[in-house]
Order: structure tokens, then sequence, then C-alpha cells
């Protein structure tokens, strides 16, 4: 929680149960709309909605703006249909079509038909495209000017549409067939001689996507070439849209969020983690836990096989957790290393060979690094008695360390590859998988390299 909202919020919520709502706009209205936003995110779902109708309607739209797509459903639930279409109405086309669609069935068929019939439109044209598309998260609000104008013809438009554009920065040109033939910026408009025609100052190798594009790609295209803005265009060149900077921003954050849930091996949620349900959350993170949990049981089986190597010598059942959770803690580095490189588009699966030795060769450093460790541990706190000499035991714990830390390099480096050659997640099934497989695999190795050096 920001300060200023922690500053606030008991004063607000005093207002709001004493039903004085003007004085709650008269002691927001020197805020932010980011930092009103943060506050009401605060409040219980009934203060939020007191408060949300408390301001006026501009700032109402400035706050919902800012809201998280999980509030913003709730207030459409909340406050009457009449002042909320109004801020609906307001939100770009790509913010109003993404609300449409996370709202319930029911208040969904309520909403549309209020709207202009220009946004029912514009929001069903792009619910059409896939999701996590670049159709479904563009802008069609958007500068765009003829080839053959001038510069003075050129400004005189863009103060006419501006109000009703997203982004100025840029300025499309189009020919008659609405095909993107070129770019300029708003400063190269500025710069020009107003006598200059647009098609004679403007860039014509334009960077662009298709609308069918996956969202993470068209976030590393703006990312790489650090655009404000990049242009949206169907299958015959025609452009339809943009995808802006703070789309990407979004996009970045919800893909970092759901990575970084996946890879705690739970479903990723839908709304932040106060406002989700109690039993969604058991529900998104127990599936997973049961599945792990029936991969530990063929660890436990694997334990009472190798009963009789390890009930002999007690200092070996003390060592299991050094041995698993080295391997496991090397496994999962290598997989988040190779997740993100994947995610990122820095390597791909072809680059399987490069990745394995790479972190082979790591897995054998550290392994060495932590044997040593290992072996310190045995004999300056050797606690094996008289049953096996602690040289032997330390040689044991030694190589299984070294065995089971590049297993898991090689492992975690390599399962991600495989789930993404597959066309599945790897964030989602690298970190389960590999948690099992290292816990047997680190077992099996440690108990036979014990039972081959100490010949028990």
């Amino acid at each position: 929680m920001q300060d200023i909202t922690r500053l606030i919020l008991p004063d607000v919520r005093e207002h709001l149960a004493q039903g004085d709502h003007e004085d709650v706009a008269r002691e927001l209205e020197r805020l932010h709309p980011a930092d009103i936003a943060d506050i009401l995110s605060h409040l219980d779902p009934e203060e939020g909605a007191a408060l949300f109708l408390a301001l006026s309607p501009k700032d109402r739209v400035d706050v919902f703006e800012h809201l998280d797509e999980s509030v913003q459903v709730d207030l459409v639930e909340r406050v009457g249909r009449g002042p909320m279409v109004e801020v609906i109405e307001a939100l770009s086309s790509d913010d109003r079509a993404d609300l449409i669609q996370a709202l319930p069935e029911e208040t969904r068929k309520e909403i549309l038909p209020l709207l202009a019939q220009a946004d029912r439109n514009e929001v069903r044209r792009l619910l059409s495209y896939p999701e996590d598309s670049a159709g479904a998260l563009m802008s069609t609000e958007f500068a765009a000017i003829p080839p053959d104008i001038t510069v003075r013809e050129a400004l005189e438009s863009l103060r006419r549409i501006a109000p009703s554009r997203e982004t100025i920065y840029y300025i499309y040109v189009l020919d008659e067939n609405q095909r993107l033939v070129g770019v300029l910026s708003l400063k190269d408009l500025v710069l020009a001689h107003p006598d200059d025609r647009i098609q004679d100052i403007m860039t014509k190798d334009v960077i662009e996507v298709r609308v069918d594009d996956d969202q993470e790609e068209v976030a590393r295209a703006v990312e790489k070439y650090d655009f404000l803005a990049i242009p949206v265009v169907d299958d015959l060149g025609r452009m339809v849209g943009i995808v802006t900077q703070d789309d990407v921003m979004d996009v970045l954050k919800e893909e970092a969020t759901e990575d970084a849930q996946k890879m705690a091996a739970m479903e990723p949620l839908e709304a932040s983690y106060l406002r989700s349900g109690f039993f969604e959350l058991v529900r998104k993170r127990g599936t997973w836990l049961v599945l792990l949990f029936f991969g530990e049981l063929i660890t436990s089986q694997t334990l009472a096989a190798y009963e009789s190597t390890w009930s002999s010598l007690a200092i070996l059942v003390a060592l299991i957790p050094l041995i698993n959770s080295s391997g496991g803690n090397t496994g999962g580095q290598s997989a988040v290393l190779v997740i993100r490189s994947l995610a990122l588009g820095e390597i791909t699966p072809g680059d399987w060979f490069r990745v394995v030795l790479r972190e082979i060769g790591q897995g054998l450093v550290l392994g060495m690094i932590l044997a040593l460790v290992g072996v310190c541990r045995v004999l300056f706190w050797g606690d094996a008695g008289n049953v096996v000499p602690e040289m032997r035991l330390a040689l044991a714990v030694a190589l299984s360390l070294l065995t089971v830390v590049t297993l898991g390099a090689f492992l975690g480096s390599t399962i991600p590859m495989v789930f993404k050659k597959l066309g599945m997640d790897p964030a989602v099934m690298s970190n389960p998988s590999l948690s099992v497989t290292m816990d047997i695999l680190g077992m099996l190795t440690y108990f036979n390299v014990v039972r081959l050096v100490l010949q028990i």
C-alpha cells in the first residue's frame, strides 16, 4: 500500500460511513487519479461503489482507467447502469472491449444495447479477434492522413481529430484503400515546411505487426524498437489499429504475474489476491498440490525400497535433505533461466544442445563446490560412528552431490525446452515436473552411490 493511501484511507472510510460523500470528493480532488484508484481498490466493494459515485463524471473516467479489471467489473455490477455507460463510452476502444469481455454474460447483455451503435460495432469487432492477439489488444483510435496532402493541411486535420484519438505522437499515412504506406512523428510534422507533401517527408519502411500476431510478440517488437505505439495491419495490409506502450506494459505485467504463479505450481489468478475468492484460491493451489503429492508418493516408495541401506547408518538419512535440495535448487535455477530466455525469445528449442552443454558445465563446477561443502560436513561434524570410515562416507557424499547437481542442471535446462517443443507452456509444467523428478532421481543416485562406495 502506498504511503498516501495509508494516510488518507481511514478518513475516507470515516466520511463514507457518515454519508459525507461531498467531503470525500473534496478531499480527493487534489490527488492524481491513480492515487484515487489505489484508495478505491483498498475499500470494501460497497465503500468503493459509494466513493466512485461521489466523484465527478470526468474524475470517474480518469479513475476507472487506473483500476484493475476485477475492480472495474465489480463497479459495473454495483453502480447504476446509467453512470457506468457514460464511463464505458469514454474509454478507449481496446479498454472498452476488454471490460465488456470480462463482464458476466448477463451484465454484458444489459450494457451493450445502452452503448452507441458505433461503439457496439467496435466492441464486437475487437472481440472477434483471437484472445491474446494483436487484434484483441489494439486500439482503433489512431491518427491517419492521406499521402498527397501538405503539412499545413495535415496539421489542420490533426487539430480536428486529436481529441478523439488515443495518441497523436505517430501519424500514419494510408492510401485510398486504407493500406499503410508510411508513418511520421508529430515532431517530423511540426519541423517540416508547411508546403511539403506528406509523401515526401514520411518514412516508407514501416515496422508493423499482423492482427493475428501473439501479444507477446507485439510486446517484444515495441520493446525492441522503443516505440510509443506500433501499427496493426490485416491480411491485406490495411491498417486496423495501434498497440500503445501502456498496453504493452499491461501485457508484460500480466505475463510476468502469470509466469510467477505458474512457476509456483498453481493456476494463474483472474483477480488480485485479496479479491480472489477463498475457495477459488484453494482450487487453483490444490490441483497442483494433489498432483505433486502423488508424485512424492513415488519418492517415499523409493526411500522404502532402500531401507536396508539407510537403516544401518543413521547419518545417511540426515544427509538426504542436503542431497535432494542441492539437486532441486540447481534444477530450479536452470529452469528459471531457460524459461525466461524462451519467453524473451533469446533462445529456442533449436538451441537445446548449446544450452545443455553450458548447463552441464556449470552443473559440474557447482557440484564440485557443493561436494567440498558436503565433505566438510561429514569430516568435521561426522557421526558415522564405527560403521564405516568417514573418508569413504565423505567420498560417497561428494560423488552424490556432484552427480545430482549436474543432473539437476541438465534436467532444469531440458524439461522447459521439451515442453516448449511440444507446444505446452514451460512455465506451467516445468517446475512441478522437475521437482518430482529430481526428488526421485536424487535419492536413487544417492543410495546407489552409497551402496557402491560403502559396499553396504
